[in-house]
């Protein structure tokens, strides 16, 4: 009996040695990264932050004012919500920064539920928040602005097409139209 308690004894002093070589003995930790772009408050913060598997971490984030709408993508995939939690049970990236509408757009305007007219446009500007565009082929152009305490508001005025106004949501691209006694609601795609 003696020799079978030795035997118990060193065998459980060398797995007690050999723990700390062990690599995530217990619940591993999983790296949360977030990366937030000029005028974007919210938290996380930007950083890099460690956390046990399965806890739970919620975000909120928001343009300051003047700013255009967030867009927030998690690992690559475009999320429309800017508040919510993940689950860490792997690494996790946060990039949130202000939507640029600046570049190439296809428009469509539909009253009574029928297309009335189409257009692409290029949507440019100094900054996120306004600038000119020009509808090709059609020598027609106008300005843009991104307003809004959430920066999440679209006006496009015409310069040289009647009265026409588009006014709407840039986190969506879309909304309601408004000129020559006529109304309706317009989306627009990137190109």
């Amino acid at each position: 009996m003696a020799l079978a308690k030795k035997a118990t004894l060193l065998a459980g002093w060398f797995l007690i040695l050999l723990q700390p070589a062990c690599h995530n003995f217990g619940s591993p930790n999983y790296e949360l990264r977030v990366t937030l772009g000029s005028g974007i408050t919210g938290t996380p913060a930007t950083g890099t932050y460690s956390y046990a598997e399965f806890a739970v971490i919620d975000y909120s984030y928001a343009a300051a004012t003047g700013m255009a709408y967030p867009t927030l993508t998690i690992n690559g995939t475009s999320i429309s919500s800017l508040t919510g939690e993940i689950t860490m049970y792997n690494d996790v990236t946060i990039d949130v920064k202000q939507k640029d509408i600046r570049g190439r757009w296809h428009f469509e305007m539909v009253k009574d539920e029928e297309i009335i007219d189409e257009w692409d446009a290029t949507i440019a500007g100094g900054s996120e928040t306004g600038g000119t565009f020009l509808i090709e082929g059609r020598n027609t152009q106008g300005n843009w602005l991104v307003s809004g305490t959430d920066g999440n508001t679209l006006t496009i005025t015409f310069l040289n097409w009647g009265n026409y106004s588009i006014t709407g949501k840039i986190s969506l691209m879309n909304g309601q139209w408004t000129g020559a006694g006529n109304s309706g609601t317009w989306s627009a795609v990137a190109r």
